[in-house]
C-alpha cells in the first residue's frame, strides 16, 4: 500500500470513527492527539511524518481493543475501506463524454493521486484544459504526461497545436511536431511534415 493510500484510508477511518469514540479514556486522548499531529503534519505536505502519527494512534486504538467497535460502526454507517478506483475512472469517463468538463477534471485529479506517474492521466487532464480554453494548464498537463511517458505521442502532437496557435511559440511547436513525427505511425505524418516545412519558410 503506498504513503498516500494508506493516508487516504487513515484520515477517512478517523474522521468517522471519532465522533463515535468519545475521548473516555487516557489511551483514546492520546490517540485524538496523535491524530491531530498527523493532520497539521498532512496539512503541511509532510506525509512521512503524518503516516508516522497516524500510525501510532492505529497501534493505540489496536491496542485497547476497539477493533470490533469500529468495524460496527463502519458497517453500520456504511464507510468504504478503500476508494474503488476503477469506478472513480468510469466516473471520470463518463464524465467526460457527457462533457461535464468541471466533475470530470475533479475526479481524474482523484485518480492522479494514486497515479501520479500515469501519462494517460495527465493527457485526459491536458484534453480537458484544453476544451475550456485554459491553455496554458493544458501545455502543463501534456508536458507533464511526455515527462512520465516520453513515447507519448499524441501529448507531443497537441503541444505543438498548443504553442503554434494559443501560446505564440512557433519554435517549441515545430520541435514537438517533430518528436511527434519520431514516434508516431499515424496516416497523418505526411500533413505533418508538410506543416512543418511551411512552419520553417
Amino acid at each position: 500500500m503506498s504513503l498516500f493510500k494508506k493516508l487516504m484510508f487513515l484520515l477517512t477511518f478517523f474522521f468517522f470513527l471519532y465522533p463515535f469514540f468519545s475521548a473516555i479514556s487516557q489511551e483514546l486522548e492520546e490517540a485524538e492527539e496523535l491524530y491531530k499531529k498527523g493532520k497539521e503534519a498532512l496539512l503541511k505536505e509532510d506525509y512521512k511524518k503524518a503516516n508516522e502519527f497516524f500510525e501510532k494512534a492505529e497501534r493505540i486504538l489496536k491496542k485497547i481493543n476497539v477493533e470490533e467497535k469500529i468495524e460496527t460502526h463502519r458497517k453500520e454507517k456504511k464507510i468504504p475501506q478503500k476508494i474503488n478506483k476503477v469506478e472513480l475512472l468510469k466516473e471520470a469517463n463518463k464524465a467526460y463524454k457527457e462533457n461535464d468538463l468541471n466533475t470530470a477534471l475533479s475526479l481524474y485529479k482523484q485518480l492522479l493521486r494514486y497515479a501520479k506517474r500515469n501519462s494517460n492521466l495527465h493527457y485526459n487532464l491536458g484534453v480537458i484544459y484544453l476544451k475550456k480554453k485554459e491553455y496554458k494548464e493544458a501545455a502543463k498537463e501534456f508536458e507533464e504526461a511526455v515527462r512520465v511517458n516520453p513515447r507519448n505521442a499524441d501529448a507531443y502532437y497537441n503541444l505543438g497545436v498548443l504553442y503554434e496557435n494559443f501560446l505564440s511559440d512557433k519554435e517549441k511547436a515545430i520541435s514537438y511536431y517533430k518528436k511527434y513525427l519520431r514516434l508516431s505511425q499515424d496516416k497523418d505524418r505526411e500533413k505533418v511534415k508538410e506543416w512543418i516545412k511551411y512552419l520553417e519558410e
